[in-house]
């Protein structure tokens, strides 16, 4: 009996073991962050990044596994983690909120925000043409000279885990200006205490 009580706490420790403890949304991003984001978002040689508030639920439904080379896997991911993946995004329809102080280096903006930085004068005021050609020119010349991360912003989903913990999808969302813009989703696996980029596919661009 002792034995049989013995060999039950051995397998339930060896469980308890056997899956990674969970991460919150904004520890994640912190882990992958430097592998998403564009090093030319810098400012004073620290990476930042505008990411807009609103925490939306991931797209992720379905691998296609007819068009696998799309998806630029480093790794083979099983099939159950794939199966989960879609799972949980497609059951988890919430939207949440990033949490500034948890995130290391995003600057977290309103939708607003986000729209405004890409915004120019409507109305130019200038008294003749030429005035107007050269305040048009200093405009133009004024958005060029801003920073990448001045210009940019980003929009994540929640990340959505499998029950073990070992893999992870995510909507990643890069906005460059109103005709610049791309949608990827990212798998990423666990490697010890970080995570890495397992493979990504382009949902859309413009």
């Amino acid at each position: 009996m002792n034995k049989a009580i013995g060999l039950f706490l051995v397998l339930l420790w060896q469980t308890s073991f056997s899956q990674n403890t969970p991460i919150t949304k904004e520890a994640f991003v912190n882990k992958i962050i430097d592998q998403v984001v564009d090093s030319n978002l810098t400012t004073q040689g620290y990476l930042n990044y505008y990411l807009v508030n609103e925490a939306m639920p991931c797209s992720f439904r379905k691998f296609d596994y007819g068009e696998l080379v799309k998806y630029s896997l480093d790794r083979m991911i099983p099939i159950y983690a794939l199966n989960e993946l879609a799972k949980h995004s497609t059951e988890d329809t919430l939207k949440d909120s990033w949490f500034q102080q948890n995130l290391i280096n995003a600057i977290c903006i309103s939708n607003e925000k986000a729209d405004s930085i890409f915004s120019r004068p409507e109305n130019i005021q200038a008294s003749n043409k030429k005035q107007k050609k050269q305040a048009l020119e200093k405009l133009n010349s004024d958005v060029w000279d801003k920073t990448m991360f001045d210009k940019s912003f980003f929009i994540f989903s929640k990340p959505e885990f499998t029950t073990d913990h070992e893999y992870a999808v995510m909507d990643i969302t890069f906005k460059c200006g109103k005709s610049c813009s791309s949608g990827w989703t990212y798998i990423f696996v666990r490697d010890e205490d970080d995570w890495k980029v397992a493979g990504r596919i382009l949902v859309w661009s413009i």
